[in-house]
């Protein structure tokens, strides 16, 4: 047999051999598929609010609203119901290892990872414009809102009258990147990080501006975010009246208008001091929130 002969007769076999593969590979796909638990069976589960963080009527409420595309395709070309796709990005959200997740939904860990991430990009996809503060303005942040949260505070005590929420700028760490090490690392707590500005309410929501990189401090932030700009056109109660409304921050920024930061310097009075300790106190909810969704994102990757 000549070598051409040869060739062609190795190339046949390895075209049968590889044919052959992929059938038993989709056979295989096609059997668990066949063998993975249904969406009845994810609602009957009796810690369904545990592994999930819902209960069921309130996944049944929000499942529809989200508008998610069924069914959940990713770029590898898994499938899965949105139904089930949402149940997956929930339990990863909730704290449940790939492990887990592999032995409850029937699935590799990658091909979960794929399903979330394709899942919380629609998610993101649809509804990011919610996040956008300008948006807020007619409902969340609008000037009923304000005056709301501002009364809010001042029942509980806070010792500056009109204002309405909290702004911070705060560090995620990151590892150290191959490229462009300088620009996220911060001599101040000596990590490499990125930073968001966060601007939060007394209910909890919370707004972000970033990432930036971790070398920028609060005021490049709170220059680049244009915050004081839309403080100064919808900083303010609804009508009549129009009472001028605050945000409040730390010493690590600078007073601006309706952007009130904590009193500064070296030789502070008594008064002074315990002021700052007053407004502090009630930063604890802004501390909060970022805690939390550090905590979130500091999770085993998908």
């Amino acid at each position: 047999m000549n070598n051409t002969a040869r060739f062609v007769l190795l190339s046949a076999v390895a075209a049968v051999e590889e044919e052959e593969s992929r059938a038993s590979a989709g056979a295989a796909g096609a059997a668990a598929a066949k063998t993975r638990p249904t969406l009845d069976d994810y609602l009957a589960l009796s810690d369904f609010k545990v592994f999930f963080r819902v209960t069921q009527q309130e996944y049944n409420s929000i499942l529809p609203i989200l508008r998610l595309p069924d069914p959940v395709r990713t770029s590898e070309r898994d499938t899965e119901t949105a139904a089930v796709a949402f149940l997956l990005a929930l339990a990863f959200l909730g704290g449940a290892r790939m492990s887990a997740l592999k032995r409850i939904f029937q699935r590799s860990p990658a091909s979960c990872s794929r399903i979330i991430n394709t899942t919380i990009d629609a998610i993101h996809q649809k509804w990011k414009h919610l996040l956008d503060i300008n948006h807020g303005v007619n409902g969340l942040l609008s000037p009923v809102s304000l005056d709301r949260y501002a009364k809010t505070l001042s029942f509980q005590g806070l010792p500056l009258r009109g204002v309405w929420g909290y702004v911070d700028g705060t560090l995620f760490p990151i590892a150290r990147p191959v490229r462009g090490q300088r620009d996220v690392y911060t001599g101040w707590k000596r990590i490499h990080a990125i930073k968001f500005q966060v601007l939060s309410t007394p209910d909890g929501l919370i707004w972000l501006y970033g990432p930036s990189a971790g070398r920028r401090n609060d005021n490049f932030l709170l220059n680049r975010s244009q915050l004081l700009p839309w403080l100064r056109q919808n900083s303010h109660g609804p009508e009549p009246g129009r009472r001028v409304l605050f945000v409040y921050t730390d010493k690590g920024y600078n007073t601006h208008g309706r952007f009130i930061a904590a009193y500064k310097g070296s030789f502070l009075t008594q008064n002074q001091k315990a002021f700052n300790r007053k407004m502090a106190s009630y930063r604890i909810g802004t501390d909060n929130g970022v805690g939390n969704r550090q905590r979130e994102d500091s999770l085993p990757p998908a």
